[in-house]
């Protein structure tokens, strides 16, 4: 995610994570990136039960509470 600050072009902010070759943004890394598939479990329940693709979808959620509670354990270590 620190790519845009470095100037790194978009195709290339690949994710550091893992091998899979993926673009290293925000719906990676709240949706997709493996190492956050546990915090996803762990707020499931209180995020929309639908399949939620992108960041924006993500943000349609009515519980704010526990959507910044789920981004900020993403994020943070």
């Amino acid at each position: 995610m620190l790519g845009a600050w470095k100037g790194v072009p978009y195709a290339e902010k690949l994710c550091w994570g893992h091998d899979l070759g993926k673009v290293e943004d925000e719906d990676h890394l709240l949706l997709v990136f493996p190492n956050t598939q546990k915090v996803r479990e762990r707020f499931c329940s209180a995020l929309p039960s639908t399949h939620i693709s992108t960041f924006g979808e993500l943000m349609q959620t009515t519980n704010t509470v526990a959507l910044a509670k789920f981004v900020a354990c993403c994020y943070l270590p």
